[in-house]
């Protein structure tokens, strides 16, 4: 069933009453009809359950405005598909600023994936003025709101403002300060071979004959990616001081917005499965 997100109260009769976007998003993207039911997810709710079944029960396409009416049953053990598809570990992605253009798509596709945190950081090769895009912030919400909808996503991805390598890896290390080496990994995907290791070794570079990493107790887990130019090298170099450990995809040469993709999936292939 698919899901969608919406920040509007029910109302008190159980009825949420949608339009203009929210009315585009389900009548000609979802292309939903009477009698259709879709999960909704009521965020800022008051109510006991935030995920809602619910039915359309009218659409008025001359007002551009269509209603939805929750269902009777919408207790925790009618949400075992959510459930099944709860993330094991908290994703982290770590972007070195690209062009706006395809930062909306790191965005987008991180937010499918289930990533919590997108971090955007300001580096050596980031292009002059691209992170001003991020000022435009309810267009990055709606994006993550619309990709939310479309996978179904639980996790409520976030991304924060731009800033620089030092201030991200403060980030990181607040957020996993609590957490022992083996729950928590973080990688640097770099073009280069120097100072890298295959995704194998490194991810299970804690690994010795008495103590096996064990993926099931990892709770943290992030990737730094860099921009069009790459991790300047000084950067790659403080990146592992701070723990990251190097690693080179032997694969075609990937742009950032690839790289980005291919390693989250790569990090929670391993991970969750």
């Amino acid at each position: 069933m698919r899901m969608f997100v919406c920040k509007m109260p029910l109302e008190k009769n159980g009825t949420l009453v949608l339009e203009k976007k929210d009315f585009h998003y389900l009548r000609n993207v979802l292309r939903l009809n009477a009698g259709d039911m879709i999960k909704v997810r009521i965020e800022n709710s008051s109510e006991e359950f935030s995920d809602l079944n619910m039915t359309i029960c009218k659409i008025d396409d001359a007002q551009k405005k269509i209603v939805l009416q929750k269902c009777a049953e919408n207790s925790s053990e009618n949400f075992g598909e959510k459930n099944s598809c709860a993330l094991r570990a908290k994703y982290f992605l770590f972007q070195f600023l690209p062009k706006p253009q395809k930062l909306e798509l790191i965005v987008r596709q991180a937010t499918e994936c289930g990533v919590s945190f997108v971090v955007p950081i300001v580096g050596e090769y980031t292009q002059g003025g691209c992170e001003k895009t991020l000022q435009n912030a309810s267009r990055y919400e709606r994006i993550i709101r619309e990709a939310r909808q479309q996978s179904g996503s639980a996790v409520e991805t976030k991304i924060l403002p731009a800033q620089s390598l030092d201030s991200a890896l403060e980030f990181w290390r607040r957020e996993t300060y609590d957490f022992s080496a083996q729950e928590k990994r973080a990688f640097v995907l770099y073009e280069r071979s120097e100072n890298t290791t295959a995704f194998g070794k490194a991810f299970f570079a804690n690994e010795s004959d008495s103590q096996k990493c064990d993926s099931n107790k990892i709770k943290s887990c992030a990737i730094a990616v860099g921009c069009e130019g790459g991790i300047a090298p000084a950067e790659f170099a403080r990146l592992l001081e701070a723990g990251f450990l190097g690693v080179h995809f032997n694969t075609n040469i990937l742009r950032c917005e690839t790289a980005a993709l291919y390693g989250m999936a790569a990090i929670q292939s391993a991970i969750e499965n």
